[in-house]
């Protein structure tokens, strides 16, 4: 147990399961040399196979001098469709695009969250993402 400064007493549980590591451990170079540029994918009224193929369309219509300091954010969080994200993650990934993935809304509520297992099997489905 571990006490900060004028609050109550901090207690931290530690779990003696085994988690088994992520098949592609995310990275993305970051640093004054090599910035990262995060563009949001946004909800357009598109949806699904019409909405992957745009966002292939539209990543591929950036400059190559910037383009290998580019992420693409996909919002993927419990409010959203993790149906479409699938969709939009086997674009990325037939593709080879960068993605950053969203997994908790903008407002920081625990319940827009992206259960854990979701997250682990999207990442280890999808070597694309390069961050969550």
């Amino acid at each position: 147990m571990c006490r900060i400064q004028g609050s109550q007493p901090l207690r931290i549980a530690i779990l003696n399961e085994r988690v088994e590591p992520v098949k592609t451990p995310l990275k993305v170079e970051i640093s004054p040399s090599h910035p990262l540029l995060i563009l949001m994918v946004d909800r357009g009224p598109l949806g699904g196979e019409d909405e992957g193929a745009k966002m292939v369309r539209l990543y591929e219509e950036l400059d190559d001098d910037i383009r290998p300091y580019i992420t693409l954010q996909i919002k993927a969080v419990r409010s959203s469709d993790f149906q479409r994200d699938e969709i939009l993650l086997s674009y990325a990934q037939k593709t080879n695009l960068p993605i950053t993935l969203q997994i908790q809304g903008d407002n920081g509520d625990r319940q827009d969250t992206m259960p854990i297992e979701t997250v682990r099997r999207f990442i280890d489905e999808y070597p694309c993402i390069v961050g969550l």
